[in-house]
């Protein structure tokens, strides 16, 4: 079976790494002309953890996850208004949500797929189905034929636009991610600050803090690195207990900004051609579940392949997209839920939800994360 894998972030190397066999031959192509200096971290709860076992990750997961211990949401001025203890999950599903540096998961994965040959700034021009063959150009000329394409190109899939000629939609609210030294906010804490149109999230893992910040924004402006930092400012103004004193000392270049889209396909496959990941179902980063759905797709779909012979490819992509919508689903619920009462433009219907947000039923909020944290992958 010969397999071209479109992108080499943590979903293509995780598939990479688990379906390994004798016969398979695999190509890994990014469109990436280097490596990226992959310097944020990645949220991820339980589930996560269960399908890196499975790699014999396990171990190295444990030691340098950094666990979080309560998530607390505040005001611009910084009025307390619900917090949640998350031992509850350690006692439950073994484990909390915590927070892992993308570059060391993705050099496990690298080396626990064989460190595979990648080709770097390589990109897609065609895509073609001919019978049980995909045949492919690639962006420098290069013609070859796979048994199967694998799209694990992120949000903005080449794939994706190619085999279902679909494109990302912007829901008009864009976030940055950017590291600050010290500690903002509780130790080990997931702190949330929500402002009408604006929501600053911290998650301090003492030394230094990782902040996520998410404002409503028109996509079609794309925001310049010149002027960043001033433009910040001004944005979050409403954040009073934070700004600006969050900005202070930090260059333009320090913030990564993404604009956040919906992805809903009515298929995630055609003949020989797959989706996983952010390809197939970008989240948000409202419930922390984009890491560990893009985990879950890489191994199901691996597991479906290795039951089959090369001429039965279809059926297998047919059952991992069986398996996996409900549960997709579930999580995309969660992350809606999640998002609902913090990405709010709404003057008065913020004021609402922060009036009755501290009488809600903590199960209101855990309930269907638990439901699918216990669930079998």
């Amino acid at each position: 079976m010969r397999i071209l894998i479109v992108g080499a972030g943590i979903s293509g190397l995780a598939f990479a790494s688990f379906i390994k066999r004798d016969g398979t031959v695999i190509d890994i192509v990014d469109k990436a002309p280097a490596w990226p200096n992959r310097g944020f971290s990645i949220g991820f709860w339980s589930n996560a953890r269960a399908v890196l076992q499975k790699l014999g990750l396990g171990e190295k997961f444990d030691e340098h996850a950094v666990p979080f211990h309560r998530l607390i949401i505040r005001n611009g001025d910084g009025k307390l208004l619900r917090q949640f203890n998350l031992h509850k999950f350690n006692t439950e599903v073994g484990l909390a949500l915590v927070d892992l540096k993308r570059s060391l998961l993705h050099d496990w994965l690298y080396e626990t797929a064989g460190k595979p040959a990648v080709r770097l700034g390589k990109s897609l021009l065609t895509l073609r189905e001919e019978g049980n063959k995909v045949h492919v150009v690639f962006s420098d000329g290069e013609q070859q034929n796979y048994d199967l394409v694998v799209g694990a190109d992120g949000i903005h899939s080449q794939v994706r636009t190619l085999s279902l000629n679909f494109h990302e939609r912007y829901k008009n609210w864009r976030a940055w991610w950017m590291w600050v030294n010290g500690s903002f906010g509780e130790s080990r804490t997931l702190s949330s600050y929500v402002e009408p149109g604006v929501i600053i999230n911290f998650f301090n893992e003492g030394e230094r803090t990782l902040v996520n910040l998410a404002a409503h924004a028109n996509h079609a402006v794309w925001d310049t690195e010149a002027g960043r930092m001033e433009r910040l400012t001004r944005l979050f103004k409403s954040e009073s207990s934070l700004v600006p004193l969050l900005f202070e000392g930090h260059k333009d270049v320090d913030a990564m900004p993404t604009d956040l889209v919906r992805i809903k396909l009515k298929h995630w496959h055609t003949n020989r051609i797959v989706l996983i990941g952010d390809a197939a179902h970008g989240f948000e980063p409202s419930a922390g579940l984009g890491g560990s759905m893009a985990l879950e797709d890489a191994y199901v779909l691996a597991a479906e392949l290795l039951k089959v012979e090369e001429e039965h490819i279809t059926a297998a992509l047919e059952a991992y997209e069986k398996k996996r919508k409900p549960r997709v689903a579930l999580a995309r619920s969660l992350t809606s839920k999640m998002g609902s009462w913090g990405m709010v433009d709404s003057v008065l219907l913020r004021k609402s939800i922060d009036l009755i947000f501290p009488y809600l039923p903590e199960s209101m909020l855990t309930r269907d994360f638990f439901k699918l944290l216990k669930e079998e992958i």
